[in-house]
């Protein structure tokens, strides 16, 4: 060991001549010629001296060198604050007195904090790099020094600032964590913690929808998303969001940005049996009506079985709505409102309506199927014309399936119940008919089918 020393600082004066300022340019640094300090030669030497000790793993006598150099050459090289965090890191776990401790945690703050002011910009990217470094600067805090949870907050809070969705996965966690702390400490409101749910959940849902995301980081971003959910289920029952969320509505039933928070929230936890979902939706809707809010509205009153009073809603939905494979589910719900309402004609109008905007679904074409069976009866006087919409119906089944496989099970049974309904072979004979001819079904039906006799 003091052979290699001995012989590193000989070289150390022959190596100083050579040295640039491209590093320093490239960090953004203007002067140029303090890249090494006042004395670059003993700037040099004690750079390489603690380097020396540091691959050794020898952080205690790595210590004073490295020291030296924050204090005197801070822009010398960026590494010397990545390896001051590792040192500081071992001085922390090994020291027993808790005031060193506490020493040596500020100075780990402090290289972060010199490492943002002296390294603004990645070396390769050149783009700021400061809510990065802050994130690690949080999480760090965090493991080293948990009840310093004030300061945690407000450095992870400005890194997911700087950050958005870019934000790192433990970043995120250790945030929402330390919020719930805060919370627990009895220094902010239960509501604080939902607030935050939802600004992370968007940032990790971002990031799992994201195209180019490959399976090992679709994992990871799975896992982050299971440790919130975690961290966040004690506060995540209907009883206590709705306890949560109840007073600030009342006192402020207009503020968008709240009724937008409170649908999003409990509709995402499966809360959407109580009141305050309901009366929340509707005055988001009155206020900012657009197609999120008039389809929830539809959504509410259909389980409830108000049908004519979600039709206004569900045509606001499919009017504001610009997915086409959203504007389809609506306008199969009109359909089947309309179905329930008996008003067989607007049912197979938005079925067809949401077959164009959906063409590979088959439902809508078994919905119009239960429209011609369930008006049957009413489309004729005898024996025959009452029982002959159910050819029609059977012959939308069976296109069904065969458009959509995925249904066949549930269209071979209509089929079967609703063949099980045909005339029978004396009817059609009575009537002057015969199996295989082709008829035209009259009433609002008004298709041509082919003649059956029930089995």
């Amino acid at each position: 060991m003091k052979t290699s020393i001995k012989t590193l600082i000989l070289g150390i004066g022959m190596a100083t001549a050579s040295i640039s300022t491209v590093d320093a340019q490239n960090q953004g640094i203007t002067d140029n010629g303090s890249k090494y300090g006042a004395d670059s030669v003993r700037c040099i030497t004690n750079l390489s001296l603690y380097k020396e000790f540091y691959r050794q793993q020898n952080y205690k006598d790595a210590l004073p060198y490295w020291r030296w150099v924050l204090k005197n050459c801070p822009r010398s090289r960026e590494n010397t604050y990545l390896d001051g965090i590792r040192i500081m890191e071992y001085k922390i776990h090994n020291e027993k007195d808790a005031k060193r401790k506490d020493a040596y945690v500020d100075t780990l703050m402090m290289v972060f904090d010199n490492r943002i002011k002296f390294f603004p910009n990645h070396y390769k990217t050149h783009q700021p790099q400061e809510g990065n470094i802050l994130g690690r600067k949080g999480v760090m805090l965090y493991e080293v020094k948990p009840e310093a949870n004030e300061q945690i907050i407000e450095i992870l809070k400005r890194s997911i600032e700087l950050e958005g969705a870019s934000t790192p996965g433990d970043v995120i966690v250790y945030y929402f964590r330390a919020i719930v702390n805060r919370v627990r400490e009895g220094k902010a409101d239960s509501s604080t913690i939902v607030d935050v749910y939802d600004q992370v959940s968007e940032l990790i849902d971002a990031n799992l929808n994201t195209a180019s995301l490959d399976e090992k980081m679709r994992v990871n971003w799975e896992n982050i998303r299971n440790n919130v959910e975690l961290t966040f289920e004690p506060y995540a029952t209907c009883k206590d969001l709705t306890a949560i969320y109840e007073a600030k509505f009342k006192a402020t039933p207009d503020d968008i940005v709240l009724l937008q928070k409170i649908t999003k929230i409990l509709d995402k936890k499966k809360c959407t049996d109580t009141p305050l979902f309901f009366q929340a939706t509707q005055n988001l809707h009155k206020l900012q009506p657009d197609a999120v809010s008039a389809y929830m509205m539809a959504r509410l009153l259909l389980k409830d079985e108000k049908y004519a009073e979600a039709i206004p809603y569900l045509k606001d939905a499919l009017e504001l709505q610009t997915d086409d494979n959203k504007k389809s589910t609506s306008a199969y719900l009109l359909a089947s409102v309309y179905l329930s309402l008996k008003n067989y004609t607007a049912c197979r109008s938005y079925a067809q309506k949401a077959m164009e905007l959906r063409p590979g679904d088959g439902n809508p074409l078994m919905l119009i199927g239960d429209a011609y069976a369930a008006s049957a009866k009413d489309c004729g006087d005898d024996e025959l014309t009452k029982k002959a919409g159910y050819w029609a119906a059977v012959d939308k089944y069976i296109q069904a399936k065969r458009l959509d496989p995925s249904i066949a099970e549930a269209a071979d049974k209509r089929i079967g119940n609703t063949s099980a309904a045909f005339p029978t072979q004396e009817t059609i004979f009575f009537h002057g008919l015969k199996v295989g001819d082709t008829y035209k079904v009259e009433c609002w039906i008004n298709e041509t089918t082919t003649i059956r006799a029930a089995r």
